[in-house]
């Protein structure tokens, strides 16, 4: 995943599965599964680096 824009950033994941084994097998057909996927990204740059409030970087 990539975050483009200026400043920078410090991001994490996450995902937990259920009812998947911990390799796939690609073609294979998996049923009653699901896949929580969490995503977070934050600016650690200096303020001055960082866009106004409300603006996309």
């Amino acid at each position: 995943m990539s975050f483009p824009g200026v400043g920078e950033r410090d991001s994490t994941s996450h995902d937990e599965r259920t009812n998947l084994p911990d390799q796939v097998v690609p073609g294979s057909d998996y049923r009653d599964i699901e896949v929580t996927y969490r995503l977070a990204t934050r600016l650690t740059g200096s303020p001055q680096h960082r866009p106004p409030s409300g603006q996309r970087a």
